[in-house]
């Protein structure tokens, strides 16, 4: 590990940490100590072995695009820990945390996320991930210290499954399952993805499942927002991520709608039809409104792409 100025230098933590040390002076030997644990477990293959056998598991149903996998580096591990300490002191968790909690602590050192083509398949993959791993809702953590089990003889969902979503409207398909499966958060400005945290014989892994639109900008968010931390240059980013977010939502509104036509069956009557036009092209227009003029225009055409995307909508009815 680099030494102490050098990594929270690096890392833009350097106020933060020494606030917290303030009130805790031994706090550079225990983000050490779990750091160097944390890589330990990293370097012998084990997080790795438990991620695939995950993996391996759960297969290729049809719904699925892809699925990929991450293990959390070391560097990201002790950055969450500072800005949780430092975020909420009420968190006892976190604010005990040592070499020996952080695993039962953290739940998303492994992680998982399976991408479909468009919103309507979660339904097939959260059937699977159901049937393999809901064991009771006595199994759900409330304490993550004192409930973590270490000797899991089988693994279990641990939480109640997230849905995070952008809009009321998006929350109505979940009902049929039942909404007291889930526990719902809005989010701003446009993270949608359904979150599910199993234990897996003693290991945590975070399960995510979203849509190929919703991947394309979370990934750019995390690596040009998430990583920064304050200053003129996040606000622009941030607000070019919150266009492209929407962006996102339209072209996922769009592939739901190329279901829906070529499911024939959908369009039977004749309101429903219209509802789903009106919905599609209110958002594309939202999108122009909300767009700078500078990126309207398509400068090899000189037309705006927006609005000829919006007449193409009106078009397909």
């Amino acid at each position: 590990m680099e030494s102490k100025e050098i990594f929270l230098q690096k890392n833009k933590i350097a106020d933060k940490f020494h606030e917290l040390e303030k009130l805790n002076p031994d706090l550079w030997d225990i983000i050490r100590e779990i750091y160097e644990d944390y890589e330990l477990r990293i370097n012998n293959g084990s997080l790795r072995k438990t991620i695939t056998s995950l993996i391996d598991e759960i297969g290729t149903p049809s719904a699925m695009h892809s699925m990929r996998y991450r293990i959390k580096s070391p560097e990201s591990l002790i950055v969450k820990i500072i800005h949780k300490k430092y975020s909420d002191f009420t968190d006892l968790d976190y604010a005990n945390i040592t070499k020996e909690t952080y695993t039962k602590v953290i739940m998303d050192l492994l992680g998982a996320r399976i991408l479909i083509r468009h919103r309507y398949l979660w339904e097939e993959i959260h059937d699977l991930i159901w049937h393999h791993y809901f064991k009771g809702t006595e199994k759900y953590v409330k304490n993550r210290t004192r409930d973590y089990v270490g000797d899991a003889k089988e693994p279990f969902l641990a939480e109640r499954p997230k849905v995070f979503y952008r809009y009321e409207e998006n929350t109505k398909c979940y009902e049929l399952k039942g909404r007291d499966t889930f526990d719902f958060e809005k989010n701003n400005p446009g993270y949608s993805s359904n979150h599910y945290i199993i234990n897996y014989y003693g290991t945590y892994i975070e399960l995510q499942v979203r849509t190929l639109f919703d991947e394309a900008w979370s990934e750019n968010d995390h690596d040009f927002v998430y990583k920064l931390y304050s200053g003129n240059k996040k606000l622009v980013l941030k607000r070019t991520s919150n266009l492209l977010s929407k962006v996102a939502e339209v072209a996922d509104e769009l592939s739901m709608f190329m279901h829906d036509y070529y499911d024939e069956s959908i369009f039977s009557v004749p309101n429903e039809k219209q509802e789903n036009k009106k919905i599609i092209t209110e958002r594309a227009e939202r999108i122009l409104n909300e767009m700078p003029e500078s990126r309207k225009y398509d400068n090899l055409h000189s037309r705006s792409v927006t609005s000829k995307s919006v007449g193409d909508i009106n078009e397909l009815y």
